[in-house]
């Protein structure tokens, strides 16, 4: 129950999503805001730093919108407070459209649970899914531990991670929980700078994006112990999941999401919800998606709605079990 239980959670998150939004009145005709859409730049803003999995992805969609509509879209990098600081002045900002979130679906329900944040999901009119994804954990080339199993025999460890809450260190906690190992977190701005840290013998470990560390498992600096996902990633054949090394509590995966202020004229959301759709199967794109090991993300509400479950439930229930915090 529980491999299928945390995987499912990606998309459950855009469902409750879909239903908040999708109670807002069109008031827009067939002249309306989306006739001449986008007239000026477009703001896409990611809540973490640049040269992560989350920002990677938000380039790509923004220069596929750009090929489908024939405007600007702007990547605005705001890390903070595991993607709070981001999210939080996306959820102010006029919903005409021009500015937009790209985001980690797992953080962004998960920080609601854990701080006192001024927004909620029904602040947001879900666009589309555009990746989901797993995590892979790694440690530097010239570590002792060549699995799993040794590094939660170690004493004691410290991880890097993008911020409490979200994906990579609730994983984690979840990983070092399961293996009743004392490991300790260290915060970093997102998962580039995490995987910097450890090469630089800052932590002795972390989880990231596959498609973030695979460049330096291949390159020989650090080495692959387990993937989050359900079945092992094709560019990793012989790394083996986290459920397959014991441990199915730490089995998750996640997406990245475009959502947009709560009020968007609907035409304009249907625009760039079309638009999305066809960026994601555009042949960029899907090169993208493999190189950089995600899978398609799901465009369409009315497919979201076969998935319907508790997301916030779920996470609330990792959260609470595992005594996740906020210091301060």
């Amino acid at each position: 129950m529980k491999k299928r239980l945390i995987p499912s959670l990606a998309a459950l998150v855009l469902t409750a999503l879909a239903a908040a939004g999708c109670s807002t009145p069109s008031t827009q005709g067939s002249g309306g805001a989306g006739a001449d859409f986008p007239k000026s730049p477009v703001k896409i803003v990611v809540p973490f730093g640049a040269g992560g999995g989350s920002d990677a992805v938000a380039r790509q969609m923004a220069s596929q919108l750009e090929k489908e509509l024939g405007g600007t879209f702007i990547v605005d990098n705001k890390p903070g407070a595991a993607g709070v600081l981001g999210t939080d002045g996306v959820s102010k900002a006029k919903a005409d459209g021009y500015t937009l979130l790209s985001t980690n679906s797992f953080a962004f329900t998960a920080q609601q649970k854990l701080r006192k944040t001024s927004y909620t999901s029904a602040d947001f009119k879900p666009i589309a899914e555009e990746t989901s994804y797993g995590l892979v954990q790694v440690v530097r080339a010239d570590s002792p531990w060549n699995s799993v199993k040794d590094m939660l025999d170690a004493d004691k460890l410290t991880y890097a991670h993008p911020g409490v809450g979200g994906m990579v260190q609730l994983a984690e906690a979840a990983l070092f929980d399961a293996g009743g190992t004392d490991a300790q977190g260290v915060p970093f701005d997102g998962s580039a700078p995490s995987v910097t840290a450890l090469l630089g013998g800052q932590v002795d470990t972390t989880a990231a994006e596959v498609g973030v560390a695979l460049p330096y498992i291949k390159s020989g600096q650090l080495k692959a112990l387990s993937v989050t996902t359900p079945e092992r990633v094709k560019q990793l054949p012989d790394v083996p999941t986290v459920e397959e090394a014991g441990y199915p509590q730490a089995s998750i995966t996640a997406s990245e999401v475009l959502l947009a202020p709560a009020g968007i004229p609907d035409d304009v959301a249907k625009l760039l919800e079309g638009a999305a759709k066809k960026a994601v199967a555009s042949t960029e794109f899907t090169s993208f998606l493999e190189n950089s090991v995600y899978k398609a993300g799901v465009t369409s509400g009315a497919e979201l709605d076969k998935q319907i479950a508790d997301a916030t439930t779920t996470v609330t229930g990792m959260i609470e079990r595992l005594n996740i915090k906020i210091e301060g």
